[in-house]
């Protein structure tokens, strides 16, 4: 009697999935109807398993689209938050600059190392920019040259190889600072009367003492105001056709301290301006060129 009951059961369990799904499999009519007249304008017979197929496909067929945009086309770059092609190209560029900033500081710590040992008396040290600080104790010195030392020598002797001037005009001139960030647009030359030269810059640049120094004269003139330092070694240097004046006469000031600011130029605009700067030296006008690098 319970092995008929357990039987019984479970052929009713089977006869109920059976017939789920032959009604999930069953179609239905799905008709569209006018609500005025009752007329039918459109039916569709369809089915559970026909709708639960569609709609899996659809899906399917969504993720497929969604990966192929998101792999093939820059649809990521407009997302916020997410890092596209472009933000991936910009790192690129990026890094490449900064390996390039990073080679040329190398270049330049090593020129500056070996300038240097150089006027220290010493040999320079070869060259190893693509290697990094911590072997830079592994490099080898370049030996002396006996011609390098026969040519420093020369140059540090009295002689006509001498690099300083010993007497006469430009004595004692050395270490000048240019007196304003600018470029020389008009030369010295006393065959056309020109003492002084003229150096174009921004108005309202600061105008520096080339060297320590006293001012001697401070006042408006016909070329604008105009400052006059007196240096040691019999120097006097003189900047005109300046905007304003920062020093009074008998104020002490050390090269490189704004003595002056630049002023507009006649018939400019207003952002540009220049000085008129000149070196005498024990009474003689001479080329501030051959002494300031401008």
């Amino acid at each position: 009697m319970r092995r008929f009951c357990l039987k019984g059961m479970q052929m009713g369990f089977f006869e109920k999935v059976g017939r789920f799904f032959a009604d999930f499999r069953s179609r239905y009519r799905i008709s569209v109807r006018n609500p005025h007249n009752d007329n039918e304008l459109f039916y569709v017979y369809v089915s559970a398993l026909e709708i639960v197929s569609g709609a899996v496909a659809f899906l399917i067929l969504l993720f497929v689209g969604v990966v192929t945009a998101v792999a093939y086309t820059p649809v990521m770059d407009y997302i916020p938050g997410y890092q596209g092609s472009r933000s991936r190209a910009a790192l690129i560029e990026n890094n490449m600059r900064l390996d390039s900033l990073e080679h040329e500081l190398n270049l330049w710590n090593n020129y500056y190392e070996n300038l240097v040992r150089i006027m220290d008396g010493k040999a320079p040290l070869s060259l190893g920019i693509s290697a990094p600080d911590t072997l830079r104790t592994a490099e080898k010195p370049v030996g002396r040259i006996a011609e390098d030392s026969v040519l420093r020598a020369q140059m540090e002797a009295d002689g006509p190889y001498k690099l300083q001037p010993a007497q006469g005009r430009g004595a004692g001139i050395a270490n000048l600072m240019p007196p304003v960030n600018g470029v020389v647009i008009e030369k010295f030359s006393l065959r056309e009367g020109r003492q002084a030269i003229t150096i174009a810059a921004a108005s309202g640049r600061p105008v520096m003492a080339v060297m320590d120094g006293t001012v001697v004269l401070a006042s408006s003139s016909d070329e604008g105001p105009t400052i006059y330092l007196s240096h040691h070694g019999n120097l006097i240097s003189a900047y005109s056709h300046n905007g304003r004046l920062a020093k009074r006469r008998g104020d002490y000031v050390k090269a490189g301290e704004v003595i002056a600011f630049t002023g507009a130029s006649e018939g400019t605009n207003e952002e540009e301006g220049f000085i008129k700067f000149q070196l005498w030296s024990n009474g003689t006008p001479v080329d501030p060129e051959n002494y300031i690098v401008f």
